[in-house]
């Protein structure tokens, strides 16, 4: 049975302690309380109109959603032994497929409909923390190294939430919403020992004195202003778009993962078009840092599932410019050396500038669940100067003159190798190519219609 509002309230006694537990809200490795509310809600507006969208507006499932994506902060700060599994990619599987077996529409029926918002919730913390280490903490480490600090209170987390606050103000409590029996159950598929009762607690601690007490840390000027202090760096870069894995990247990886997650429940099964939710550089900007000791200029990709440390090879990815020579890169699974879903490629040269470059993600990768990388990705970048664009965008699908994916604008489930739109280069394929690809969406869309699977398709 699913919480209800009001139906577990911390003692008093523990809600001092969590006042404690909450001066610096999580460990310095995750996004804050504040920060994590922000970018589940900034996600919803980056969805493209259709079903996913519509689910996401509608007023019933907003507190369950919310509530994911504060959960894990609430575990962490207690120092729950199950902090790193919640917002994993394995534990958001595992509840989702029991979220499927009770019930095969979710979004029809009141309390799944909350459920399958709750997993989206916790995927969005999930992808949000590991897109905010895996790039923005990663360069912020090098550039505010002077003042960085592990202890709470002071540690970079805690200094971006408040300076988060002072920018956009506290983000809202929603109402308490868990799902815990079946959480605990997903648990427990991970060979995890968590009650439900210890669930609610962990509940209670985000969305009460947690939220609570990063709100009265960002609400002074005293504290944000000793934050701006120690880090000057997160201060001016925090809401800079086109820095890689602040919180506006992560609210674009969250939607796009989204829209992964919303596609394979619709059809049972992954779907190939979402195997990469988000490149670093995104594809087609210009102006990108050519030394290799330049944090900014760190290349990456978010995978929709995760991959283990070990199984990322060095050859994972090749960079190469307009002239055929090959830009080297040292291959970093991040947050390494745990599983997780972003890669990170850091140079180790310094690259020319003006000059074009392609990055091929290859095919084969090894995902944890040991599934794997069907087709290779492509995208590309210039460079030195240019018009620059907003890192974390989903790669154009293509490959060479053929294509390898074809993109979903529309957010909506697809079967593969069905198409509104070939995400190809322009002028890259022939003009019977281009013909045929048409009759086959048009083929793909009349199969949609007569299976029922079309625009309306979803959970």
């Amino acid at each position: 049975m699913a919480r209800a509002p009001g139906s577990w309230v911390a003692p008093r006694a523990l809600r001092a302690l969590l006042c404690l537990a909450f001066a610096a809200p999580v460990p310095a490795w995750a996004g804050g309380p504040h920060t994590q509310i922000f970018v589940a809600l900034k996600a919803i507006d980056h969805v493209q109109p259709g079903p996913l969208r519509t689910f996401l507006d509608r007023a019933d499932v907003r507190d369950a959603l919310l509530c994911g994506a504060l959960l894990p902060d609430g575990a962490a700060a207690l120092g729950r032994a199950h902090a790193d599994a919640e917002g994993s990619d394995a534990l958001v599987r595992a509840l989702a497929k029991r979220m499927r077996t009770r019930w095969p529409k979710p979004s029809l029926d009141p309390e799944g409909a909350r459920t399958l918002a709750f997993v989206l919730g916790l995927q969005s913390h999930g992808i949000a923390d590991e897109v905010f280490v895996g790039f923005f903490l990663w360069a912020a480490a090098r550039f505010d190294k002077k003042g960085w600090s592990t202890v709470p209170e002071h540690s970079p987390t805690a200094a971006a939430d408040a300076m988060l606050i002072g920018i956009r103000g506290p983000s809202p409590v929603p109402g308490a919403w868990l799902p815990a029996v079946d959480l605990a159950a997903a648990h427990a598929d991970l060979g995890l020992d968590v009650s439900a009762a210890a669930l609610e607690a962990d509940l209670d601690a985000a969305r009460g004195t947690g939220l609570g007490a990063a709100a009265n840390r960002g609400a002074d000027p005293g504290v944000r202003a000793q934050a701006t202090a120690r880090y000057p760096w997160i201060a001016g870069h925090l809401f800079d778009p086109f820095t890689a894995g602040g919180p506006q990247m992560q609210a674009r990886v969250v939607a796009a993962s989204w829209q992964a997650t919303w596609d394979e429940i619709a059809l049972g099964k992954p779907d190939p078009h979402h195997a990469v939710l988000a490149v670093v550089p995104s594809d087609g900007g210009a102006g990108h840092p050519v030394a290799r000791d330049d944090a900014a200029g760190v290349l990456g990709v978010v995978l929709a599932r995760a991959v283990r440390s070990q199984d990322v090879g060095s050859g994972a990815v090749v960079v190469r410019d307009d002239l055929a020579r090959t830009w080297a890169m040292t291959v970093e699974p991040a947050p390494a050396p745990r599983v997780g879903r972003t890669l990170r490629f850091v140079p180790s040269a310094d690259a020319q500038v003006g000059r074009t470059f392609i990055a091929n993600l290859k095919a084969g990768l090894r995902f944890e669940d040991g599934a794997r990388l069907d087709l290779p990705v492509s995208w590309s970048f210039r460079s030195g100067h240019g018009a620059r664009k907003e890192p974390g965008d989903p790669p154009p699908l293509w490959e060479g003159a053929s294509p390898v994916f074809l993109d979903q604008p529309e957010g909506h489930a697809v079967e593969p190798g069905c198409a509104a739109r070939p995400a190809v280069r322009a002028g890259a394929r022939s003009s019977w190519a281009t013909l045929l690809l048409l009759a086959l969406g048009s083929v793909c869309a009349l199969w949609r219609w007569r299976s029922g699977l079309g625009r309306f398709a979803g959970p």
